[in-house]
């Protein structure tokens, strides 16, 4: 086995191309190759392709088993496309054979969980469950007061109007250029393998029956123990899907995780990812205000995506469904909106992922020395 752990991911798409696009950052794992299904049409081509960006340099295979000689373990994950459950359980069951260790993300009955784990340990080899289930961050008070902790290091929100808005790309470039500059970041992330890449996955009990209130409470102590704990110099946090209803069809669950993360936990700088439209510059005007208003805090910065809501489908076949665009149409189409008060950045422009890094370091370096004056 090589120094790192050599991983490679099934079924890929454009989910999980900014672990890829980033993966140069994680520590002990090396991300070394990605399969996707020969159906999805996307075999053979470069794993860039998926979400409109630049190209990453590894090519999808169309079958998993192709990427055994290349690596120790495999990760199951979520994809945007169905897969049924079946194939994915053979191609789990052939991993195991070929002597692979297994990393899933994808949710799992506890009898599969166990057949699973039987399997690796037959064969000698590690089964590891990263989903939301395990409350493995799950902070509580040792009595329960209704009583929020200031949090006392710059944070840094990363939201989006609706899923899709390559929020889990801004939380990777921010980190990224963030610890390049010499800072210690923490990080609380969207996705729920994110202790793979060395921070925090969003708890699972923000999505459990448990009151709203308590909700909004645990979390800011959750915030509040990582700031202890982990003495960070800068905290980001991923706000799961969108921060407002689209219509009456597709409510976008309310953006209800993100009022009760912005009453649990005030930033200091905030970024929100639009999906594509040809918007004026009066939408985004109101996109302030909505979100100022409803969440109590300003937006520090845009980000435009290459991805469009495709409102006729989505109505006829009564799901959410978008289209991808190049994202070097993004760099065209954003410069309409170069003049207004808030700048707009497309992140899957690295020159753009630099300065959006930079607009914020000055940001929160501008908020340091009003306070210390």
């Amino acid at each position: 086995m090589s120094e790192k752990e050599r991983i490679a991911v099934y079924p890929y798409d454009a989910q999980f191309a900014p672990v890829l696009r980033h993966r140069e950052h994680w520590g002990k794992y090396d991300f070394v190759g990605a399969a996707s299904p020969p159906g999805w049409g996307i075999s053979g081509k470069d794993a860039g392709l998926v979400d409109g960006g630049d190209d990453i340099d590894i090519t999808i295979a169309g079958k998993i088993e192709d990427l055994f000689d290349r690596c120790d373990t495999v990760l199951f994950t979520s994809s945007e496309y169905e897969l049924d459950f079946g194939i994915l359980y053979a191609k789990i069951k052939k991993s195991i054979e070929a002597g692979k260790n297994i990393l899933c993300s994808i949710e799992l009955n506890k009898e599969v969980e166990n057949e699973i784990s039987k399997a690796c340990e037959r064969m000698g080899v590690y089964f590891k469950h990263t989903g939301l289930h395990e409350e493995i961050h799950y902070f509580k008070t040792e009595s329960y007061k209704e009583k929020l902790f200031e949090i006392e290091v710059p944070v840094i929100f990363v939201g989006g109007t609706s899923d899709r808005t390559h929020k889990f790309e801004i939380q990777l470039s921010l980190r990224n250029k963030l610890q390049n500059a010499g800072y210690c970041v923490s990080q609380i992330g969207t996705r729920n393998y994110c202790e793979l890449l060395g921070f925090h996955s969003f708890p699972g009990f923000m999505y459990s029956d448990m009151s709203e209130t308590k909700k909004i409470i645990y979390f800011n102590n959750l915030v509040k123990r990582i700031e202890l704990d982990e003495k960070p110099d800068v905290i980001i946090l991923g706000i799961p899907g969108g921060i407002m209803p689209f219509s009456s069809q597709f409510p976008n669950h309310f953006g209800i995780l993100a009022y009760e993360i912005s009453q649990a936990v005030t930033p200091d700088a905030a970024v929100i990812s639009t999906l594509y439209e040809d918007f004026t510059d009066e939408y985004f005007e109101l996109l302030q205000k909505s979100v100022k208003y409803r969440f109590g805090f300003p937006i520090s910065c845009f980000n435009y995506t290459n991805i469009q809501f495709d409102w006729t489908a989505s109505r006829e076949q009564e799901i959410k469904l978008f289209s991808t665009l190049d994202a070097s149409f993004i760099d065209q189409k954003k410069l309409k909106y170069q003049n207004m008060n808030v700048p707009l950045f497309n992140v899957l422009n690295p020159g753009d992922a630099d300065k959006m890094a930079e607009f914020i370091l000055d940001q929160l370096a501008g908020f340091a020395e009003v306070e210390s004056f």
